[in-house]
């Protein structure tokens, strides 16, 4: 197959928020151009405690117009790396800190038309130090077991929790009582 090239010299941004923009890319022939969105890096955990619960999210999405469970998470900052980040988001949004970390990797979300990376993170021992500061979310604490049934049954649909929590299963990242 041959290689696309678009020339990004003349991509135009034509829409922006503090979340994202949306780029116009000039297509190679007279097709209609190609709009991707740009945002930043974010930054994913599935983080295990000391008696063997993930720490799940659950808050409000507006797109959605209904509450999600999800993995703790947030944009990675410029003056930060991504390990910074999901630290921080972790307790932000959950008041818990782990002791180790292990980095599983960047992903792409939807390469068709997002470019950022999602950063996801393995983390064990973690131990509620301070109440979190974002009170829009709650904390959700489950087995490993009913996780993967909260997965398998639709309960959970986020796509990036589901790959991070699938990862690190087959790693063998994970304890189960």
């Amino acid at each position: 197959m041959p290689k696309q090239n678009y020339n990004n010299k003349n991509t135009k941004k034509v829409f922006e928020t503090v979340w994202f923009s949306i780029d116009e890319i000039p297509s190679s022939s007279k097709e209609q151009p190609y709009y991707s969105i740009s945002c930043p890096d974010s930054a994913v955990i599935l983080a295990q405690t000391l008696d063997y619960k993930f720490i799940l999210v659950r808050q409000f999405r507006p797109p959605q117009n209904e509450y999600t469970l999800e993995l703790p998470s947030g944009y990675v900052r410029k003056d930060e790396s991504h390990e910074e980040t999901v630290l921080r988001e972790l307790q932000e949004e959950t008041g818990y800190c782990c002791k180790e970390i292990t980095y599983l990797g960047g992903f792409k979300i939807c390469p068709s038309r997002i470019n950022n990376t999602i950063h996801a993170y393995y983390g064990n021992k973690a131990e509620l130090l301070k109440s979190k500061d974002d009170s829009h979310i709650e904390v959700v604490l489950v087995s490993p077991e009913s996780f993967e049934e909260y997965i398998l049954n639709g309960t959970y649909n986020e796509s990036t929790g589901i790959a991070v929590y699938f990862i690190s299963k087959a790693k063998s990242l994970f304890n189960s009582l």
